[in-house]
């Protein structure tokens, strides 16, 4: 069997079609890897925002952690023994938990297929060798 001519002329239309298609596919993934990029930095900045939040946050928790601790050891071992005493140092106990700044890792920019069906598609035979 041989592959006529017009069945020629499609396939070779298709190979071009798909050439074409790749191509534009090829630009959408580098202008989604551009602006993804782009817009990573601002969730690199925001999260810097935060974390410098939570250092102020911490710092906060830490001076309260350490008054209620100053003051729980202050009093005498029969007052921390007893009920105010043991209330005081749950009290100090659940402000010494530190918080911990956000991390993201840097996302993975999208990659393009290789498209190799085309090369097959237009190494296609026309006719049998």
């Amino acid at each position: 069997m041989k592959i006529k001519k017009d069945q020629i002329e499609e396939h070779s239309k298709l190979t071009s079609r798909l050439r074409d298609a790749s191509e534009v596919v090829h630009e959408a993934i580098e202008a989604y890897n551009t602006a993804a990029a782009n817009e990573w930095d601002k969730v690199k900045d925001a999260l810097a925002k935060y974390n410098e939040t939570v250092a102020d946050a911490d710092g906060f928790r830490d001076s309260v952690a350490s008054a209620a601790r100053d003051f729980f050891d202050g009093k005498s071992e029969r007052w921390q023994e007893g009920e105010k005493g043991q209330a005081a140092a749950e009290f100090a106990d659940t402000w010494e938990v530190e918080m911990s700044e956000a991390e993201l890792d840097d996302p993975e920019p999208v990659d393009a297929p290789d498209f190799a069906e085309i090369d097959a598609f237009e190494q296609l035979p026309m006719e049998p060798s």
